[in-house]
């Protein structure tokens, strides 16, 4: 089950300037993970169908589900070089003129993680070892007043069930960290003839080096619970490109 509303706003300005601006805001609910090895479930499709004979004790939020997601995209054709009023001739044409200054700004919520029990607790004949159906039981508030990378969550607020029991806990209750990037962009061309340039290319990938944390360790029981040691956005990244166009 899917709800969303989606929003676009697009204006073109003067002195070539655009801007488009996209945002959902979403709900997917399902009863239980779908495709081979959680490859189509996101963080949160390691949750398995945990009592056959009620689905409906398995529902809750998509692994994929992302809340809210806005993206802002702009670019600008900087007024200047060949077919502008300024820096159109001579040398001042080929250093300042025909730039191009881009960006896009991506900020989302997080996903959701569900939290796994290990073995063959509720004794239903599980033999495979990498398999986990299993979630814990609440037994207290998992939120931290200041969640870090080393403590996103509250451990000790989770419990494996008695053998031979179902835990309560619901599907993706914890969440992972909002994400934010920034990504940057400017290009140059030089013109070789109608309808021929050459462009440079300098682009800048999480511009600001944000650290957007991945998901915690959702095993009840790891000393690493609630542990977190990977981000979903690399580091700074910048790259140079070259391209003809004829």
């Amino acid at each position: 089950s899917y709800h969303g509303l989606e929003l676009k706003v697009e204006r073109r300005f003067a002195e070539g300037l655009s801007f488009l601006a996209s945002y959902t805001w979403s709900r997917a609910i399902d009863n239980g993970a779908s495709g081979f090895f959680t490859a189509e479930n996101g963080p949160g499709g390691e949750s398995y169908v945990q009592d056959f004979y009620n689905l409906e004790n398995n529902k809750g939020v998509s692994g994929y589900n992302i809340p809210h997601m806005l993206s802002v995209a702009t670019v600008w054709e900087i007024p200047a070089g060949k077919g502008y009023p300024v820096f159109n001739k001579g040398p001042a044409r080929w250093i300042l003129g025909n730039w191009s200054l881009n960006s896009l700004v991506q900020l989302r919520s997080g996903q959701p993680t569900n939290l796994v029990v290990g073995g063959d607790v509720a004794n239903i004949g599980n033999g495979v070892g990498w398999w986990s159906y299993m979630r814990p039981n609440v037994v207290g508030n998992p939120k931290v007043d200041n969640r870090t990378s080393g403590r996103w969550f509250d451990p000790s607020a989770f419990a494996i069930p008695q053998f031979g029991s179902y835990g309560n806990a619901g599907r993706g209750i914890v969440y992972s960290e909002n994400v934010t990037v920034v990504d940057l962009s400017l290009f140059k061309r030089f013109g070789w003839g109608e309808g021929r340039w050459v462009e440079l290319r300098a682009e800048l990938f999480n511009f600001f080096n944000l650290a957007n944390y991945g998901t915690p360790d959702p095993y009840v029981g790891s000393p690493s619970m609630g542990m977190i040691f990977s981000t979903v956005v690399p580091m700074r990244q910048a790259q140079l490109g070259f391209k003809i166009v004829f």
